[in-house]
């Protein structure tokens, strides 16, 4: 009988319910931030490859932070952001950079999570990451000012910067000019004083003057330096060589082809304006790249050989006295200008009236056919 009882014994089944194991969550990533940058978080479930919940996410800002110990205090009670999601993936677009809008500088940032699997059971995890100086903030693009794009004409250029959680001032820049092919061909002028103005954080402009010395396609970078953190912008520039000057008003009017300009007392002949990238007339005020045109007077009399250089006349008139003529006289006067490149000898022929020269037919001399009265 015990033999036949032990028997039943060991053939009978047991039934126990499956014992449910917690969830164990945990914030994965755990790299430090930058204040007012963007962190992607990531959570998932330690103890099971089910990872579908819901996850509530809450990030603290705080003002002190030991690097030493990686412990935080000074947190703000109120969550800075708190979102729910139903993928353990969450991203921070913009790091806190005060604790609160009237607050001290952010150095830590606590996230706590809080998350519940799929039949409802609830894990939590928390992390402290110590919050680093966001880089400066440097406008993409360079603005450039300048009267030409030419050889030797002065270029401003200027950069509009700030850091959202250091003093402007902290804020060094860089300048650096890549020219086509001569290195030698870059010459700075040194930077005005920055201007600041007010908004929140306050922004910076600076300025920087570059005289090109050649042609073609040039590169200008400029980084921004804060605490060990750059930003860069660039602009690319196309200079074109320097043109000739070519004159643009002149008085008095020159006659038709084959007419004459009459004149029976001193009239003063002179040219009003001439266009060019640096020896404009009128004279440009305002940087020592710039200068002004020269002029060359001329005049052919009746039965000379050839055109007479009117020495000393260099200026932008010349006065003709009728005196110094017969009545019926017909006296060729000329002038033509220059800038400091000074050129060869214009290549139009001597007895040509008008020089135009390049593709847009520039204009380097003009002549007056005058009678005398």
């Amino acid at each position: 009988m015990r033999v036949a009882a032990a028997g039943l014994l060991l053939t009978g089944c047991f039934y126990v319910d499956p014992i449910v194991e917690p969830p164990d969550v945990k914030i994965v990533n755990t790299q430090m931030m930058e204040r007012d940058g963007q962190a992607t978080l990531m959570a998932r479930f330690v103890n099971r490859d089910e990872q579908v919940g819901s996850f509530q996410w809450r990030l603290f800002a705080c003002a002190t932070y030991d690097s030493a110990s990686g412990e935080e205090d000074n947190c703000e009670s109120t969550a800075w952001l708190e979102q729910n999601v139903q993928e353990p993936m969450f991203t921070v677009t913009k790091i806190p950079i005060l604790t609160r809008p009237d607050g001290p500088l952010a150095m830590a940032a606590v996230v706590r999570l809080e998350a519940r699997d799929g039949i409802g059971a609830v894990a939590t995890d928390r992390h402290t990451y110590a919050l680093l100086d966001a880089p400066p903030v440097l406008d993409a693009q360079l603005r450039v000012a300048a009267r030409a794009l030419s050889v030797g004409a002065p270029i401003d250029l200027f950069a509009r910067y700030s850091d959202p959680d250091s003093p402007i001032a902290d804020v060094a820049l860089t300048w650096t000019a890549t020219p086509p092919a001569t290195p030698a061909a870059v010459t700075w002028e040194s930077p005005s004083a920055p201007s600041v103005d007010t908004a929140t954080p306050p922004h910076a402009t600076v300025g920087r003057r570059l005289i090109p010395g050649e042609p073609g396609t040039w590169q200008v970078d400029v980084v921004a330096t804060s605490h060990g953190k750059t930003t860069h912008a660039s602009t690319t520039i196309a200079i074109a060589p320097d043109q000739p000057p070519s004159l643009v008003l002149w008085r008095p009017g020159v006659p038709p082809p084959g007419a004459t300009l009459p004149i029976s007392a001193s009239t003063l002949f002179e040219v009003l304006e001439v266009d060019d990238d640096l020896d404009a007339y009128p004279p440009l005020a305002g940087a020592a790249q710039y200068g002004t045109a020269e002029f060359a007077w001329s005049i052919l009399r009746p039965g000379a050989p050839g055109r007479q250089i009117l020495d000393g006349a260099t200026g932008n008139q010349l006065e003709l006295d009728p005196a110094a003529f017969t009545p019926g006289d017909v006296v060729e006067l000329r002038v033509e200008v220059f800038d400091r490149q000074h050129r060869p000898p214009l290549s139009c022929e001597d007895s040509a009236p008008i020089c135009e020269v390049g593709p847009a037919l520039r204009v380097q001399r003009q002549t007056w056919r005058v009678e005398i009265r």
